[in-house]
Protein backbone atom coordinates (compact mmCIF):
# COMPACT_ATOMS: atom_id res chain seq x y z
CA UNK A 1 0.00 0.00 0.00
CA UNK A 2 2.71 2.55 0.73
CA UNK A 3 4.02 2.34 -2.68
CA UNK A 4 0.44 3.12 -4.17
CA UNK A 5 0.73 6.74 -1.59
CA UNK A 6 3.76 7.84 -3.34
CA UNK A 7 1.54 8.39 -6.64
CA UNK A 8 -0.76 10.78 -4.11
CA UNK A 9 -1.34 14.44 -4.76
CA UNK A 10 -0.33 16.51 -2.16
CA UNK A 11 -4.44 17.10 -1.72
CA UNK A 12 -5.12 13.20 -1.86
CA UNK A 13 -2.32 13.14 1.19
CA UNK A 14 -3.76 15.53 2.97
CA UNK A 15 -7.43 13.71 3.16
CA UNK A 16 -5.72 10.55 4.36
CA UNK A 17 -4.62 12.58 7.34
CA UNK A 18 -7.82 14.43 7.76
CA UNK A 19 -9.43 10.74 7.44
CA UNK A 20 -6.95 9.85 10.25
CA UNK A 21 -7.75 12.82 12.41
CA UNK A 22 -11.95 12.13 11.93
CA UNK A 23 -11.16 8.58 12.75
CA UNK A 24 -9.61 9.02 16.04
CA UNK A 25 -11.70 11.71 16.79
CA UNK A 26 -14.48 9.44 16.44
CA UNK A 27 -12.49 6.62 18.31
CA UNK A 28 -12.49 4.09 15.27
CA UNK A 29 -9.81 1.12 15.32
CA UNK A 30 -9.36 1.76 11.85
CA UNK A 31 -9.69 4.51 9.02
CA UNK A 32 -13.19 3.59 7.24
CA UNK A 33 -14.61 4.80 4.35
CA UNK A 34 -16.86 7.11 6.03
CA UNK A 35 -13.67 9.10 7.31
CA UNK A 36 -12.40 9.34 4.20
CA UNK A 37 -15.51 10.95 3.00
CA UNK A 38 -15.82 13.21 5.73
CA UNK A 39 -12.03 14.18 4.91
CA UNK A 40 -13.20 14.33 1.22
CA UNK A 41 -15.88 17.05 1.87
CA UNK A 42 -13.39 19.30 4.02
CA UNK A 43 -10.47 19.23 1.84
CA UNK A 44 -12.57 20.06 -1.18
CA UNK A 45 -14.09 23.13 0.42
CA UNK A 46 -10.55 24.16 0.91
CA UNK A 47 -10.83 23.61 4.99
CA UNK A 48 -7.62 21.56 5.29
CA UNK A 49 -5.77 23.91 7.38
CA UNK A 50 -8.62 24.45 9.68
CA UNK A 51 -9.85 20.95 10.26
CA UNK A 52 -6.21 19.76 11.00
CA UNK A 53 -5.86 22.73 13.30
CA UNK A 54 -9.04 23.67 14.68
CA UNK A 55 -11.83 20.94 16.01
CA UNK A 56 -15.07 22.03 17.21
CA UNK A 57 -15.69 22.76 20.79
CA UNK A 58 -17.63 19.40 21.23
CA UNK A 59 -15.13 17.74 18.89
CA UNK A 60 -17.11 17.91 15.65
CA UNK A 61 -15.62 19.40 12.34
CA UNK A 62 -16.47 22.97 11.60
CA UNK A 63 -15.79 23.07 8.24
CA UNK A 64 -14.48 26.91 7.79
CA UNK A 65 -15.51 27.71 3.41
CA UNK A 66 -12.05 29.72 2.18
CA UNK A 67 -12.48 31.89 -0.54
CA UNK A 68 -12.12 29.77 -3.83
CA UNK A 69 -8.69 29.68 -5.42
CA UNK A 70 -9.54 26.43 -7.24
CA UNK A 71 -13.08 25.06 -8.25
CA UNK A 72 -14.96 22.65 -5.17
CA UNK A 73 -16.71 19.85 -6.41
CA UNK A 74 -19.23 20.60 -3.82
CA UNK A 75 -21.14 23.45 -3.44
CA UNK A 76 -20.93 24.85 0.68
CA UNK A 77 -24.71 23.88 1.37
CA UNK A 78 -24.49 20.37 -0.09
CA UNK A 79 -20.95 19.97 1.72
CA UNK A 80 -22.31 21.08 4.97
CA UNK A 81 -25.79 18.72 4.39
CA UNK A 82 -23.10 15.81 3.55
CA UNK A 83 -20.95 16.06 6.91
CA UNK A 84 -23.79 15.95 8.87
CA UNK A 85 -25.45 12.97 7.65
CA UNK A 86 -21.84 11.16 7.62
CA UNK A 87 -21.42 12.46 11.28
CA UNK A 88 -24.71 11.05 12.52
CA UNK A 89 -24.20 7.79 10.59
CA UNK A 90 -20.59 7.65 12.18
CA UNK A 91 -20.55 5.85 15.48
CA UNK A 92 -18.74 7.87 18.23
CA UNK A 93 -16.37 6.61 21.28
CA UNK A 94 -13.56 7.85 23.74
CA UNK A 95 -11.50 10.12 21.18
CA UNK A 96 -8.03 8.46 20.39
CA UNK A 97 -4.96 10.49 20.38
CA UNK A 98 -3.36 11.51 16.84
CA UNK A 99 -0.48 10.06 17.52
CA UNK A 100 -1.83 6.33 17.82
CA UNK A 101 -1.11 4.28 15.01
CA UNK A 102 -4.61 3.41 12.61
CA UNK A 103 -4.49 0.88 10.00
CA UNK A 104 -7.28 1.43 6.91
CA UNK A 105 -9.76 -0.35 7.35
CA UNK A 106 -10.25 -3.20 4.53
CA UNK A 107 -13.08 -1.31 2.25
CA UNK A 108 -10.60 1.96 2.91
CA UNK A 109 -7.93 -0.03 1.14
CA UNK A 110 -10.37 -1.88 -1.66
CA UNK A 111 -11.11 1.70 -2.41
CA UNK A 112 -7.76 3.25 -2.69
CA UNK A 113 -7.04 0.13 -4.88
CA UNK A 114 -9.88 1.51 -6.94
CA UNK A 115 -9.01 4.88 -7.18
CA UNK A 116 -5.41 3.94 -8.23
CA UNK A 117 -6.87 1.85 -11.21
CA UNK A 118 -9.00 4.49 -12.16
CA UNK A 119 -6.78 7.31 -11.86
CA UNK A 120 -4.41 5.05 -14.44
CA UNK A 121 -7.59 4.37 -16.58
CA UNK A 122 -7.97 7.74 -17.05
CA UNK A 123 -4.22 8.34 -17.61
CA UNK A 124 -3.50 11.42 -14.96
CA UNK A 125 -0.46 11.90 -13.19
CA UNK A 126 -1.60 11.56 -9.85
CA UNK A 127 -4.47 9.86 -7.49
CA UNK A 128 -6.18 13.04 -6.63
CA UNK A 129 -9.44 13.04 -3.83
CA UNK A 130 -12.35 12.70 -6.71
CA UNK A 131 -10.35 9.67 -7.79
CA UNK A 132 -10.78 8.66 -4.01
CA UNK A 133 -14.50 9.71 -4.01
CA UNK A 134 -15.56 7.78 -7.22
CA UNK A 135 -14.06 4.90 -5.85
CA UNK A 136 -16.00 4.59 -2.76
CA UNK A 137 -19.55 5.24 -4.23
CA UNK A 138 -18.62 1.94 -6.64
CA UNK A 139 -19.11 -0.17 -2.77
CA UNK A 140 -22.77 -0.42 -3.05
CA UNK A 141 -22.77 -1.95 0.50
CA UNK A 142 -21.61 1.68 1.95
CA UNK A 143 -24.45 3.64 4.01
CA UNK A 144 -21.81 6.43 3.85
CA UNK A 145 -21.70 6.19 -0.01
CA UNK A 146 -25.66 5.86 -0.42
CA UNK A 147 -25.65 9.35 1.42
CA UNK A 148 -23.37 10.54 -1.90
CA UNK A 149 -25.73 8.55 -4.14
CA UNK A 150 -28.75 9.89 -2.91
CA UNK A 151 -27.71 13.27 -3.61
CA UNK A 152 -27.09 12.49 -7.25
CA UNK A 153 -23.24 11.82 -7.46
CA UNK A 154 -22.26 9.21 -9.89
CA UNK A 155 -19.05 7.98 -10.91
CA UNK A 156 -20.02 9.19 -14.36
CA UNK A 157 -20.34 13.13 -12.83
CA UNK A 158 -17.39 13.03 -11.09
CA UNK A 159 -15.46 11.84 -14.50
CA UNK A 160 -17.16 14.74 -16.27
CA UNK A 161 -15.97 17.38 -13.57
CA UNK A 162 -11.90 15.90 -14.10
CA UNK A 163 -12.45 16.14 -17.27
CA UNK A 164 -13.54 19.63 -17.13
CA UNK A 165 -17.38 18.89 -18.53
CA UNK A 166 -19.18 20.41 -15.54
Amino acid sequence: MALVFDKFSDRARQLIFLARLKAGQRGGKSIETEDLLAAFIIEDQGGFADAASNWGENGTWVIQHEPATRESFLAPETADALLAKLEALSPQSQPLPNSAEMPLSQASQNAITRADARHDEMQHNWIEPLHLLAAILEHQNSKAAQIFRDDGMTREKIDAFMKGDK
